[in-house]
């Protein structure tokens, strides 16, 4: 697409296509809110995460893990922005229940809930090891 506009398609049981529905879909619809705006656009097992042209991150679809970094387990059916990152984000990743992002500043932040003790359902810091 070259107008910046996000549209999906497919199974949409979760809300994952974004367009205020859990209609499956067979032919490409608008994202809500994304007529423009988008950069890149990523997706789970029933989320979705896209990264806007401002470099924010917003997600939508199945919550129950925390995946989409609201600081809910809400499913949404249009996009929400994720907690803290509205802006400084160069890259996102989703994955079957999580999401991360890259930042501008280099560091990593991922959010989902990792277990019941664990609830994170915001973005935070991510430290990796390198093993060499």
């Amino acid at each position: 697409m070259t107008d910046g506009g996000a549209r999906c398609w497919g199974q949409n049981s979760a809300g994952q296509l974004g367009d205020g529905t859990t209609t499956d879909r067979w032919e490409p619809v608008e994202v809500t809110g994304f007529i423009t705006g988008v950069l890149s656009i990523d997706g789970g097992n029933e989320h979705t995460c896209a990264l806007t042209t401002e470099g924010g991150a917003r997600c939508w679809g199945d919550n129950d893990r925390g995946q989409l970094g609201d600081g809910t387990t809400d499913e949404r059916l249009a996009p929400v922005e994720v907690t803290g990152l509205i802006s400084g984000v160069q890259s996102i990743a989703v994955g079957g229940w999580h999401s991360c992002a890259l930042t501008t500043e280099g560091g990593v932040k991922c959010w989902d809930i990792t277990s019941k003790a664990n609830s994170a359902t915001v973005p935070r810091t991510t430290h990796w090891r390198r093993w060499t």
